[in-house]
């Protein structure tokens, strides 16, 4: 876990390489250790305890120093797991002290499902009780192969997890290693942000300051995990297990309570009336280059003003939640098919290759960075409050225009996702009365269900057939997969709901209105035939039915 030492002034981050054997985990730490240190030196900083035949034993390891996070300088741990299934509980140990985790996946198609197994198993091992979760970066590795699987299917494999990025790479040329690092330290910096602003940052030297330390560690605490099994095998009158091969030290009498001590310290008080630097977090890849690769993007102003788009490289603690929103921006691309205009209201209305949709409200602009942030937090709260409804992939994002009179912005970003407004439309144009009756029947059942969850929450918020989404087929839905897909509105204004009879009679209207309009040979008896049939035994569904038939029927 992030870790902050006072008395070195640094924060240090985990980051642990973890997947199948083989995948290139080694092959991709070793391969940073030349871009950051350079070939001569590279040998040095990387570190292999007790390797056989190429397969790593314990671990690899890589300890880079570069930027700053809050003042302190930045130090990263970079950690690798051994894949062997025998050496599961050293994988365990190792991924439960991870701040992030790449996890390396071989990209043939027929080790695909080797790479899920381990992917499967270290997600409990990954669990953080009241924290921010800890951000996974699929590395898939080996893209220059023939037999390399499309990204796509890799992408269904791994699932539409919120708190995962998926990048490229062929380890074996340093390509995209590099790139896998700088996001996995900023997202990162990222989640060691909510753990120091919300006083949860351990604090401390840990004593983990190398390879050795760790490698002393593991060993330590597999002597102290046999010592416990054998006595529980004694107290059983069983015979003992084989015997581990006693490490090589001096120093093994260490208690739990001071292996728990070595490996996270103790929890973080911050001093009162600190004051924090508000230093963006800086990885300096190649100091021969100077290049400064997490620094804010420069604003290049033209004669036709449109303001600057959240990207990746926005500061630490400008970005809710920390991870799964870090993860968002790492998926726009400004430099795509974006769509911009500016509303009557003043607001800025974004989409990004249609799969985004962003808004820069009126209101959501600001002399100071303390006002902004305090909505920032504001706004935090209130998607907070709504998280059971909201749809998982958006986050809020604070961006930085230094020549506007209000430079400082918050945005809301959502990921597009299909709404109950395109199901219907799509329903309503198909050429069969019963496709359209059974359709238009699911539909207003998902949205009752939907104002049901929608009036049950507190705060409410207002909802259109656009902005309530649904994450897979309507066939056969639950509910737990209705989410409010829109931008949430400000909830400090009181919000009265209608009836859902009366929202549905509503939002239906003009829809159904439209299609008797365009489609004047449309089969009604038989629609109206068709929806009657549908709720005939079901008394609750008996009122919506109605509505809808009265829609069909036209009297309105």
């Amino acid at each position: 876990m992030a870790t902050l030492d006072e008395q070195q002034n640094t924060v240090t981050l985990r980051i642990v390489y973890s997947g199948a054997p083989m995948s290139g985990k080694t092959e991709s730490i070793r391969s940073l250790s030349e871009l950051l240190f350079g070939s001569a030196r590279s040998q040095n900083e990387f570190y292999t305890p007790d390797d056989t035949s190429g397969r790593t034993l314990y671990f690899d390891w890589l300890n880079y120093v570069g930027g700053y996070f809050k003042g302190y300088k930045l130090n990263c741990q970079l950690i690798s797991v051994p894949g062997q299934k025998t050496l599961q509980s050293r994988r365990q140990f190792l991924l439960e002290m991870a701040d992030v985790v790449v996890f390396v996946v071989d990209s043939e198609i027929e080790k695909l499902d080797v790479g899920m197994g381990y992917y499967r198993e270290m997600q409990p091992w990954l669990q953080r009780s009241d924290e921010p979760p800890v951000g996974v970066i699929v590395q898939a590795n080996k893209r220059d192969l023939t037999n390399a699987a499309p990204m796509q299917l890799i992408r269904e494999k791994f699932g539409d997890d919120p708190n995962l990025l998926m990048l490229e790479s062929i380890a074996t040329q340093s390509s995209g290693t590099r790139e896998t690092f700088v996001s996995a330290v900023r997202i990162g910096v990222e989640r060691a942000t909510w753990l120091i602003d919300n006083n949860k940052m351990l604090h401390g030297s840990t004593d983990l300051d190398s390879g050795s330390a760790l490698l002393q560690l593991i060993k330590t605490k597999e002597v102290a995990d046999r010592t416990e099994l054998e006595r529980a095998h004694a107290d059983l009158g069983l015979e003992s297990t084989p015997v581990i091969p006693e490490p090589k030290s001096e120093n093994l009498d260490l208690s739990r309570s001071q292996l728990h001590q070595i490996i996270i310290g103790t929890p973080l008080q911050a001093p009162e009336n600190q004051q924090q630097p508000d230093t963006f977090a800086s990885i300096d890849i190649e100091q021969h280059e100077n290049e400064q690769l997490l620094e804010n993007a420069s604003n290049d102003a033209d004669s036709t003003y449109q303001p600057k788009l959240p990207n990746k490289d926005v500061g630490a603690g400008s970005v809710f939640p920390p991870v799964s929103g870090r993860i968002i921006l790492h998926q726009l691309k400004n430099d795509s098919d974006v769509i911009m205009n500016q509303n009557d209201a003043g607001d800025w209305e974004v989409t990004i290759d249609d799969q985004w949709k962003l808004i820069n409200r009126k209101q959501d602009c600001y002399e100071t960075v303390n006002d902004a942030r305090k909505d920032f937090v504001s706004n935090a709260q209130s998607h907070q409050k709504l998280k059971n409804i909201l749809s998982e992939h958006r986050c809020l994002v604070i961006t930085e225009e230094l020549e506007q009179n209000y430079p400082w912005r918050i945005w809301h970003v959502v990921r597009v996702e299909t709404c109950l407004e395109e199901l219907l439309s799509n329903a309503l144009t198909h050429s069969s009365p019963r496709h359209i009756a059974e359709r238009v029947y699911i539909i207003a059942e998902k949205f009752m269900e939907a104002h049901q969850l929608i009036a049950s929450n507190t705060p409410q918020i207002p909802y259109t057939l656009d902005n309530i989404g649904l994450n897979k087929s309507i066939m056969g839905l639950d509910k737990s997969y209705l989410t409010f897909i829109g931008f949430v509105p400000d909830i400090n204004e009181s919000v009265e709901l209608p009836s859902a009879l009366d929202a549905l009679m509503q939002h239906f209207k003009q829809p159904i209105h439209d299609t008797l309009v365009n489609t004047p040979n449309l089969s009604i008896p038989f629609i109206l035939y068709l929806l009657g049939i549908y709720a005939k035994g079901n008394d609750e569904k008996t009122p919506m039915v109605d509505v809808l038939r009265t829609l069909f029927i036209g009297e309105h």
